[in-house]
């Protein structure tokens, strides 16, 4: 993390959340869903953060890593380009409209 990102500049406000999160699943361009060991909650880390600023970065998926795979196997475990259509303030919306889609 220290080669990617200076910490002590931090112009993102980043450097409390990626110092928190913790792996859990990555995806082949970088970007991982992660777990707050602040709070349990699995988050989205967008790769591109680095360059483009906060985006979908911190966007929560799940209240845990049970309802996360729970949620996620619902939708067939898709690769969502845009997970912020898909989720709302708890997490993957299995009522959205793009998970509906998934679900089909």
């Amino acid at each position: 993390m220290k080669d990617l990102y200076d910490i002590e500049e931090d112009e993102l406000g980043i450097k409390d959340d990626i110092m928190n999160w913790y792996p859990v699943f990555g995806f082949d361009n970088g970007d991982a869903f992660c777990v707050d060991s602040r709070n349990g909650k699995i988050v989205f880390y967008e790769h591109e953060v680095y360059d483009a600023g906060k985006n979908l970065h911190g966007l929560v998926l799940a209240q845990s890593l049970d309802e996360l795979f729970s949620k996620w196997w619902s939708i067939n475990f898709a690769n969502v380009y845009y997970w912020n259509e898909i989720v709302d303030a708890n997490g993957i919306d299995l009522n959205s409209e793009l998970a509906k889609r998934y679900l089909q």
